[in-house]
């Protein structure tokens, strides 16, 4: 049973290959398969961070953990901007020593079967990133119609801190990409993704030193903001420039990008 699981396994990741990929996307690779350094960065709230953080360590991936909520383990850092903090704090702080691939989640990805079918399809393939370039998640897709002049006013009933610029529209083409029609661009949801080194170093750090300061402008406790929201909405075009050869997704349940 079990050399029939490994054989299943190992076709299912041919077939994954094959829907994804052009037959010359390989000129585009850039990582060896051997001694590929994976690191995830895990945003912890009140979530069983250590559930992941199991998951993780069974594929050799270093997990370091950033501490939103108590100075008792992990990483303290400031409960601001929820995880979009934390992912340009990780690759400022790291930018000339970063991992190969880098798996940005929060703690909370095994407590819904939603995000559960998330978490475990990009561990489950994230060695599809060992020798090509590439962001990986569980669904991307075009920008819904309806959410190109997307703005956010309130969270369960409560106000929260307004962008400076908005909708997001006007954001996305200020911040992120200014020559691209937004209504074209792709987008994934929860902010959990795998992504390669070298498509996190196309942009300048200084860049990233602004999309912090964005967020610390318009944040002041735990998830009160609007920014983060629409970090959330650009960060596959974020590292890959509308290049959908990099986008991988779970073509099984989704079909081609």
């Amino acid at each position: 049973m079990n050399k029939f699981n490994n054989l299943r396994n190992i076709l299912s990741r041919r077939l994954f290959d094959l829907m994804n990929l052009k037959s010359n996307d390989f000129s585009s690779v850039s990582l060896s398969k051997d001694n590929i350094n994976m690191t995830a960065i895990i945003s912890v709230y009140e979530g069983d961070y250590k559930k992941i953080e199991k998951e993780c360590s069974k594929l050799g991936i270093e997990v370091v953990l950033y501490n939103k909520k108590n100075n008792k383990f992990g990483l303290p850092v400031k409960n601001i901007g929820v995880d979009a903090y934390d992912k340009f704090h990780y690759i400022i702080n790291n930018y000339e020593n970063l991992p190969d691939i880098i798996l940005f989640s929060t703690d909370s990805m095994f407590s819904t079967p939603k995000k559960i079918k998330k978490i475990k399809f990009i561990l489950d393939y994230i060695d599809i990133l060992k020798n090509r370039s590439g962001f990986l998640t569980g669904h991307i897709f075009k920008i819904p119609e309806n959410e190109v002049n997307f703005t956010l006013d309130k969270r369960y009933e409560t106000p929260i801190i307004p962008s400076t610029i908005r909708p997001f529209e006007k954001w996305f083409n200020h911040f992120i990409n200014k020559d691209i029609n937004v209504k074209d661009i792709f987008v994934c949801k929860k902010s959990t993704f795998a992504v390669t080194k070298d498509l996190v170093l196309k942009l300048p750090k200084e860049t990233y030193k602004e999309f912090l300061s964005e967020i610390e402008r318009h944040s002041v406790n735990g998830h009160d903001s609007e920014v983060p929201h629409y970090f959330e909405m650009a960060y596959v075009e974020l590292f890959c420039k509308n290049d959908k050869t990099l986008m991988f997704h779970d073509f099984k349940n989704y079909g081609a990008i």
